[in-house]
């Protein structure tokens, strides 16, 4: 069994209840749920943050364990790493519902913090002070990490993991306004970029994405191999955005997708050949996003600067779109040929450098418009009378 399949399974069972959760860590066994679950904890609780070293330990306990992980977390470089472990214990269904669990889920139980270097029971008389901020901060993080749902701030994920949707750009707040209802869904991402020509750049907005949405898997593809940026959660696969044939390939052992976001090449042919063969494979409630749509108005990325409706640019494309919303309302007269995105575009937002098309039946029918184009249309010439 892979590792990929093992958290889909902890994901899928902890999206059932306890019991089916109980039952996936029976099979994987309750070291490799722990391995998980501790990839998990430190990740959401961004423990390398932390300034110093600071050995911990996290005991998952129950009817399966207990297990133990030795970590230590923060600067690994600090030399002066404190000797007092942090000692995590937590219930393994627990933690594994917490994290991975539907977002009403609420702080498991079970979980006890603990400084148990200094000496026997003096955890339950230990004054703050006595231990330091480094240790403090983090006691904090795993805690809340296991009694709520992932990290909202968007733009604060974004500058964690260098990711250019905040700073070089101001995407994160309008990530945050239309992407937050899927923040605890179990959502299946999928990026077009993984970002840097080398084989082990990229992978930022990859990182961001996974932290942002807890239960989710993200998925990016890159004309470059990138399976050095692979990690749980994170898969990456190598495919040219504007090669149909390979990206219909993919999406079809993949997909389908709840979110696809183009922070590809930018070329227009490059978005508007990955829109027609992706975007069949946003499952219907989905979003398909596609950024840095500046680049239409720039002729040397095969968009357009004399003609802004120009089809083959990525805004012309996208501007065609906004009739299909209206696709019900359209009469014959107009000659306007029906298109397959008709249908399911339910909406489109248009925002500086960046666009977000909302996937949904659109089939509302016209209470008036063959009505009208009956009364007002001439029937010997068929044009408007």
């Amino acid at each position: 069994m892979s590792d990929d399949m093992d958290v889909r399974l902890l994901l899928d069972g902890a999206a059932q209840g306890r019991g089916v959760v109980t039952e996936v860590i029976e099979k994987i066994g309750i070291k490799r749920a722990s391995e998980i679950l501790t990839h998990e904890l430190l990740y959401r609780s961004c423990a390398d943050e932390l300034p110093a070293a600071l050995p911990l330990l996290l005991v998952f306990e129950g009817s399966l364990g207990p297990v133990e992980q030795h970590i230590v977390v923060g600067n690994k470089d600090n030399d002066g790493a404190e000797q007092r472990r942090t000692v995590l214990r937590v219930d393994v269904v627990d933690a594994a519902m917490c994290l991975f669990g539907p977002g009403d889920t609420v702080a498991a139980p079970s979980m006890v913090l603990e400084w148990p270097d200094l000496w026997p029971d003096i955890n339950a008389f230990l004054p703050d002070h006595v231990l330091s901020p480094a240790a403090l901060d983090l006691g904090r993080r795993l805690t809340q990490t296991l009694g709520r749902r992932g990290e909202t701030d968007l733009s604060r994920l974004s500058i964690r993991y260098q990711s250019d949707k905040w700073g070089a750009h101001r995407y994160t707040p309008l990530y945050e306004k239309h992407l937050a209802p899927y923040a605890n869904r179990q959502v299946k991402v999928l990026e077009i970029g993984v970002g840097g020509g080398e084989i082990t750049a990229g992978g930022s907005s990859l990182r961001m994405w996974k932290h942002f949405f807890p239960r989710g898997m993200v998925h990016g593809i890159d004309i470059v191999e990138k399976k050095s940026v692979d990690e749980q959660r994170i898969s990456t696969h190598q495919v040219d955005q504007n090669d149909k044939d390979s990206l219909a390939t993919f999406a079809d052992e993949h997909g389908p997708f709840d979110i696809i976001v183009d922070d590809g090449s930018h070329y227009s042919s490059d978005i508007i050949a990955s829109f027609h063969a992706l975007f069949p494979h946003v499952a219907p409630g989905g979003m398909y996003v596609i950024e840095d749509l500046q680049t239409s108005y720039w002729s040397f990325f095969r968009g357009n600067h004399a003609n802004f409706d120009d089809p083959k640019s990525s805004m012309g494309f996208l501007k065609q779109l906004v009739d299909g919303l209206n696709h019900t309302e359209i009469l014959a007269a107009s000659r306007r040929d029906g298109r397959p995105t008709d249908e399911w575009i339910s909406g489109l937002h248009f925002y500086h450098n960046i666009a977000f098309v909302e996937k949904n039946g659109n089939r509302e029918p016209s209470p008036l418009a063959r009505v009208m184009e009956h009364m007002f249309t001439d029937a010997d010439t068929g044009k408007p009378a």
